[in-house]
């Protein structure tokens, strides 16, 4: 009986050390700020203006709005998940193309990034309130009257895109490119690019909190 005892106090303490390890490895791996932006500029110096918008949980979150006269839509650009080139001048490449033909673009930092509030990314959870803060910034301007405006998101900000106009029914068109099917997916991504074989253990955790 010692022996058994002995064996799954074993299996649990071994256990218990590699949820903890895995749990670091996840944590520090969404744990991101960054803000290296200046080669993305020069390869699309598009003129801008910074803005800084108040989400409803009192984040400040950075923005470039790129307008232009009589736009055909306004288009809120959503960047993914990434831990380099901080946030919004990675949709620089997209914002030039719908500048060029007639868009009105609003790019922005999630939280956490670039030039925003935040030190942890939550892969949408709450960053809505961020694209929220940046629908409503640009349904304010007096140059957007009558004008749709809708979100184009990549990856997590494709499904940040989803989850804002679900939540808030704000927003007159969504395109998402490439979101996640869920958190479970995501849960198991990360595991994979950190190298840690967890991938299976995702539905044993409630993801979303709350």
């Amino acid at each position: 009986m010692n022996i058994i005892a002995g064996i799954v106090g074993l299996f649990v303490l071994t256990a218990g050390f590699l949820f903890a390890y895995a749990w670091f490895r996840l944590h520090a791996s969404l744990h991101v700020h960054t803000n290296e932006h200046e080669d993305l500029l020069r390869t699309y110096p598009l003129k801008h203006t910074d803005v800084h918008l108040t989400t409803r949980d009192g984040f400040s979150i950075a923005a470039w709005y790129i307008p232009v006269p009589k736009p055909k839509a306004v288009v809120i650009l959503l960047h993914g998940f990434t831990d380099v080139n901080g946030g919004k001048a990675l949709m620089l490449p997209h914002a030039a193309y719908l500048h060029a033909h007639g868009y009105t673009t609003l790019l922005i930092d999630f939280r956490a990034n670039g030039d925003s509030d935040g030190t942890h990314c939550t892969l949408g959870v709450t960053e809505w309130q961020d694209a929220e803060a940046a629908f409503d910034y640009a349904a304010k301007q007096p140059e957007n009257t009558n004008v749709r405006i809708g979100f184009f998101g990549i990856s997590m900000g494709a499904a940040t895109a989803i989850i804002t106009a679900g939540k808030t029914g704000k927003g007159d068109f969504v395109i998402a490119s490439v979101p996640y099917a869920g958190y479970h997916a995501m849960f198991a991504y990360q595991s994979a690019k950190e190298h840690l074989p967890l991938g299976s253990l995702s539905h044993f955790f409630h993801w979303p909190p709350g």
